[in-house]
């Protein structure tokens, strides 16, 4: 019975130990040791069933948050694969170059851009320290120490820096200029390297130094334009612009060179100015024929001549010349060659286009300078021909009586025609101030325009490049348009007044219109002035009359005021009023100079009288102004003035006059 009980107890017990959970229980109805043992067993298998049904049950929840945790965790590992896939993506897109940097100096990664830059593979680049693969050397050609460098200083201390006037060497020992920003890797707060973003600014720094360029050659034209209204010789006014030309510093010149013109005779140049020439090459250089050394063959055939050193065309040589080149430029104005501009360059310098067409804007602008000075001086040997012309004539008034309204005549002829010769000088400088602009304002667009074919040339264009061009296109066809009108508009008022002056025909005018002309061609006189002429007439005015006669008048009116009126006055103002009443024409001029006494204004219509005798005042301009009025326009004047107070001329002639011959040799009297 004991051992019945034992086997059942055994089997009992190993069944519950392959499986706790099943709820077998011993026998519990014995009052012997044997049936405490069952209760203690049962008790015992009752907890040890209650706390595997709870581990397992735990067992089974930590299991399911496993899996759940898992399930994420694997979600996340392709998110940062597609992430680090899609950064891997956007750093080869980026056109600047960028590579990580350790804390010990060595390439981490670099995107495909920056490896290009560089002339390497981006495999090829990490692990290698950056420093002494594309940083080692600085611009000067000077190494470059580890501590010196910004990109190791930011992997060492965190602080970021920027550069940009840095070299990086590509792998075939080339270096290209770039500007580049190093910022600090930061975990944690801890130091890890740094990242570098940089760029290749080559086109820049091209671009840069162009526009430094045209930005030289302008200076330089501007300073020769100055140049030209200094009122020196024309030698001193050719050596001074050579002077500014030779400062420009791209041309690698030797600071040395010459300005040559053809002499009188038209066979040959003549050195007008040099600067760094040797003894032996101004004695050599200083008379040269026509098609002889390089300077007479460009002054021939008007050509751009350019030598990289001393060849066949070099006539004029001598013993111990150093070896040197040349531009040679002609100097060309109307298709007639003045002379040319010689500039000495070193050995072996090459044609440069750019340089070429630098030269020819500074060509013409040196022969705007040789043509207006050449201009200034015929005018003042005709002036002064006409002076000596005006003292014969006097001298021979004071020994012949008799003859004085003959001569009297032909000095007013005279004078008549000296006021024309200065509107003529006056007109062809404020001309050429327009048409200059407009000349340099297309070279500049020619050159840009070339600038930008050889980038649509190269595969290079981009929005930017042309936008820029388009700007500076629709500048400058604004420049030359607005000048070129302004030009026209000068032309057209000029041959008007010069016309009229010379033609003496009786023809319909519009008042208004025709006073404006008349002082738009006095407008050279005010130059460097800050005097004024303010016209009061209303449009719509219209009358027949000789206007040659009303040009002649407010002419002689006008450069009165300068002359007498405003002597040592800074702001000068004159006053024009013109009206049409009735049937007669009023006119009154004012101006608010120093004014005259009651003797002046008493005699001021006389022949010869003048308050500038001896300072070359004729006399004779408001004797014209009389005549004029009173025989050409068949009207009257009177004058009022006081010393202090400005002077008043009121003129009056009829709207429709009289059509009779004007006699220039008769001081605009009528026959």
């Amino acid at each position: 019975m004991k051992n019945q009980f034992i086997d059942e107890f055994l089997v009992i017990m190993h069944a519950m130990a392959k499986n706790p959970l099943e709820g077998m229980k011993l026998p519990e109805s014995r009052q012997d040791e044997f049936g405490a043992v069952a209760r203690a067993f049962n008790k015992m298998a009752d907890s040890v069933r209650e706390l595997t049904q709870d581990l397992e049950t735990k067992v089974r929840n930590r299991t399911q948050e496993l899996e759940e945790k898992t399930v994420e965790q694997e979600k996340s590992t392709r998110k940062m694969e597609a992430l680090a896939r899609h950064n891997n993506l956007i750093l080869q897109a980026i056109s600047e170059g960028i590579y990580g940097v350790d804390s010990d100096e060595k390439t981490t990664f670099i995107n495909d851009a920056g490896a290009a830059m560089i002339g390497w593979q981006a495999r090829e680049l990490i692990g290698q320290p950056q420093h002494e693969v594309m940083h080692h050397t600085k611009v000067d050609g000077t190494p470059y120490p580890n501590q010196d460098c910004p990109v190791c200083l930011t992997s060492k201390d965190g602080k970021p820096r920027t550069s940009d006037n840095e070299i990086f060497w590509r792998k075939d020992g080339s270096s290209f200029p770039v500007e580049y920003t190093v910022a600090p890797i930061l975990e944690n707060n801890e130091l890890k390297g740094s990242v570098v973003v940089f760029r290749d600014i080559s086109e820049r720094l091209k671009t840069t130094r162009f526009n430094q360029q045209l930005l030289t050659l302008q200076r330089v034209v501007n300073a020769i334009h100055k140049i030209s209204y200094d009122t020196i010789p024309l030698g001193e006014q050719l050596e001074r612009a050579l002077e500014k030309i030779l400062t420009i510093p791209w041309f690698f010149n030797q600071s040395k060179g010459a300005v040559f013109l053809v002499n009188e005779a038209g066979r040959g140049l003549k050195m007008v100015a040099q600067k760094g020439l040797d003894a032996a090459l101004l004695t050599a250089c200083a008379n040269i024929p026509l098609g002889h050394c390089l300077c007479g063959r460009s002054a021939a055939t008007n050509t751009f001549l350019h030598a990289s050193g001393i060849d066949e065309r070099h006539d004029v040589t001598f013993v111990g010349m150093q070896s040197h080149g040349h531009y040679i430029v002609p100097l060309v104005s109307a298709q007639r060659v003045m002379g040319v501009l010689n500039l000495y360059l070193e050995h072996g310098h090459e044609r440069n286009g750019q340089e070429e067409s630098a030269l020819y804007t500074i060509a013409h602008a040196m022969a705007r300078l040789i043509e207006r000075r050449q201009a200034e001086e015929k005018l003042l040997f005709r002036n002064a021909d006409l002076e000596e012309n005006v003292r014969t004539r006097t001298r021979e008034l004071q020994e012949h009586v008799q003859s004085l309204k003959e001569y009297q005549h032909q000095l007013v002829h005279s004078e008549r025609m000296a006021a024309l010769g200065g509107m003529v000088a006056g007109i062809a400088h404020e001309i050429n101030t327009p048409v200059g602009i407009g000349f340099t304002s297309a070279t500049y667009l020619k050159n840009r325009t070339q600038s930008l074919r050889e980038i649509i040339d190269s595969d290079e264009m981009t929005y930017e490049n042309l936008y820029d061009y388009l700007d500076v296109a629709t500048e400058s066809s604004s420049l030359i348009e607005a000048n070129l009108r302004r030009a026209s508009e000068l032309i057209k008022s000029f041959k008007m007044v010069a016309v009229d002056q010379t033609s003496q025909e009786v023809r319909g005018i519009d008042l208004k219109e025709y006073i404006d002309e008349i002082i738009l061609s006095l407008r050279p006189k005010f130059r460097n002035t800050k005097h004024s002429v303010v016209v009061n007439c209303a449009d719509g005015q219209h009358l027949e009359t000789y206007p040659g006669a009303i040009s002649q008048i407010l002419t002689n009116l006008v450069m009165n005021s300068l002359i007498h009126g405003f002597e040592g006055l800074d702001d000068g103002k004159i006053t024009i009023d013109a009206a049409i009443q009735g049937d007669e024409v009023v006119l009154i001029y004012r101006d608010n100079g120093k004014g005259m006494d009651s003797e002046g204004v008493k005699r001021l219509f006389e022949p010869f009288f003048t308050t500038r005798r001896g300072q070359g005042g004729s006399g004779l301009g408001m004797h014209v102004v009389y005549n004029l009025v009173t025989q050409t326009l068949q009207g009257s004047i009177s004058c009022q003035s006081a010393v202090g107070k400005g002077a008043m001329c009121v003129i009056r002639f009829p709207k429709m006059i009289l059509k009779k011959q004007w006699d220039m040799e008769e001081g605009g009297g009528l026959q």
